[in-house]
């Protein structure tokens, strides 16, 4: 289905020596934050190693959206390669920010409780703004940023599930 190469589990896997770029891990990069999107790459290529070719793509194709806000370098290029890997899995890969959540009719009451909790841009606050974006734009299938294709049915991929309201596959994350 997907693989989520989270901060936590890029972590636990430089810890538990599985992470495949061994070679990059030093004292300015630690935990392989800085590497994420090689990690992901590599995995992938050797996962695609080892399965059967290309994945056929419905008509129409479906949409899969991340909701995105960081101004670190790394992290972007984990955001570039979501959007390569879910576009090669069959996907319309769309990349949605603040801006969308400000489409929202009710981002500003949003924002005035968010901000002063979780300060202008924190995480929570961002959480809250992707589910915002999401509305905004229609809806759909969305995953976090760092989350990646594997074997993702596509004969699933057109119908959300549960006719289409809100269904959550990790509950940790607001």
């Amino acid at each position: 289905r997907v693989i989520h190469m989270s901060h936590s589990s890029t972590k636990q896997a430089v810890k538990d020596g599985l992470y495949p770029l061994e070679e990059y891990i030093n004292d300015k990069n630690p935990f392989g934050f800085h590497t994420r999107a090689q990690a992901v790459q590599s995995f992938l290529g050797e996962w695609r190693n080892q399965c059967d070719g290309p994945v056929p793509v419905p008509v129409p194709v479906p949409v899969m959206h991340t909701f995105f806000h960081s101004l670190a370098r790394e992290e972007q290029e984990v955001v570039e390669l979501w959007k390569e890997e879910w576009t090669n899995a069959g996907f319309d890969a769309k990349v949605l920010t603040i801006v969308d959540a400000q489409r929202h009719p009710d981002f500003e009451m949003v924002k005035n409780i968010m901000e002063p909790i979780h300060g202008e841009l924190g995480y929570n606050t961002l959480c809250f703004y992707r589910w915002l974006a999401m509305a905004a734009s229609g809806g759909g299938w969305m995953s976090d940023h760092d989350t990646f294709p594997t074997n993702f049915p596509m004969d699933e991929a057109i119908d959300l599930p549960n006719d289409g309201k809100f269904t959550t596959f990790q509950d940790h994350i607001p």
